[in-house]
């Protein structure tokens, strides 16, 4: 592998390119280069593979990109498309940033049980991504893959990388109850996978475009869950498909970026005036904000069911 894409905030950060932003990442954000094949129905990749997410991903050489590389207390994400060779790819360079950086995360599709075991010595944590909440959404949504395989596959690199140090992305917003979804964090957490949430951006030229952002009430109940079934150890109740015990006082970083230590993927599915994440704790009228919308201080709904869900 020759070349890499940067997101352009870590660019910025290493000084690979000159952008003003507002906030920096603290990790570094990777990606393969070349062309994914698995066209899940939300991904930028249909249109454009210079970008994930909303985020544009500029190319450089490896060499140049590991030159800029080297301090200690750095961590390196590494975004992984699916292609023929991505694991050899991605092999080679976690050999090439051993005691570059401090830690290096690779977030990917499922590897084979031997493929996990390879790398478990070269990276400290791995994210196998469901996205989706349920098995139907995830068949609709990602037809190239498998539901069973994906959750073996996280089982198994649970079992290689131990407690918390392996896990998985949820896309919230694609069709799910919160309920469902509330279900789901709840069984990654029970089998100690970690879980990071995201906002659904619909992304112009894909299947998806037309759908909606989630409504920010519902995003903050969803992240309101995840910190009671994280950071509280508590068991989640439901009624006619809603989490009915969000009950107690809740902190204001259970509204940051969750993922693995030092992330805060700033902007990835937001903006600056849209923010579902927060790269750092929210403080003063921010935490107002997020309290009034926690509330439903804005005009919201507690399900996301979406017009692929409700065509059914």
């Amino acid at each position: 592998m020759k070349t890499i894409r940067v997101s352009l905030g870590s660019a910025a950060a290493l000084g690979l390119k000159k952008v003003r932003v507002d906030c920096l990442p603290t990790t570094i954000y990777l990606m393969t280069p070349g062309t994914c094949r698995a066209r899940c129905l939300f991904c930028s990749q249909w249109t454009q593979n210079g970008y994930l997410s909303r985020v544009y991903w500029p190319e450089f050489g490896v060499k140049d990109v590991l030159s800029h590389l080297g301090k200690k207390d750095q961590r390196v994400c590494i975004q992984c498309l699916n292609y023929d060779g991505v694991f050899d790819d991605i092999l080679e360079f976690a050999v090439q940033l051993q005691n570059r950086v401090s830690a290096i995360s690779v977030s990917a599709h499922p590897f084979s049980e031997e493929e996990i075991r390879i790398l478990h010595p070269l990276v400290d944590r791995v994210s196998i991504n469901m996205d989706c909440a349920t098995q139907n959404l995830f068949r609709k949504i990602k037809p190239y893959y498998s539901w069973e395989n994906h959750l073996s596959s996280l089982l198994h690199a649970r079992q290689i990388f131990g407690a918390f140090k392996a896990g998985s992305h949820l896309i919230v917003g694609l069709g799910e109850t919160e309920e469902e979804i509330g279900r789901m964090m709840t069984w990654l957490y029970r089998h100690e996978l970690s879980c990071s949430l995201f906002a659904f951006t619909p992304l112009p030229g894909t299947p998806l475009e037309k759908m909606k952002k989630p409504d920010i009430t519902y995003y903050r109940r969803v992240q309101a869950a995840h910190y009671f079934i994280y950071d509280r150890h508590e068991t989640l109740q439901f009624e006619n498909g809603l989490i009915s015990n969000l009950l107690g006082d809740i902190l204001p970083d259970a509204f940051v970026t969750r993922g693995c230590p030092g992330c805060n993927r700033p902007y990835y599915t937001e903006t600056p005036r849209s923010v579902y994440n927060f790269p750092c704790v929210p403080v003063g009228k921010k935490w107002d904000l997020v309290v009034a919308q926690l509330k439903g201080g804005e005009k919201g709904s507690s399900d996301s069911r979406s017009t692929l869900e409700k065509s059914e």
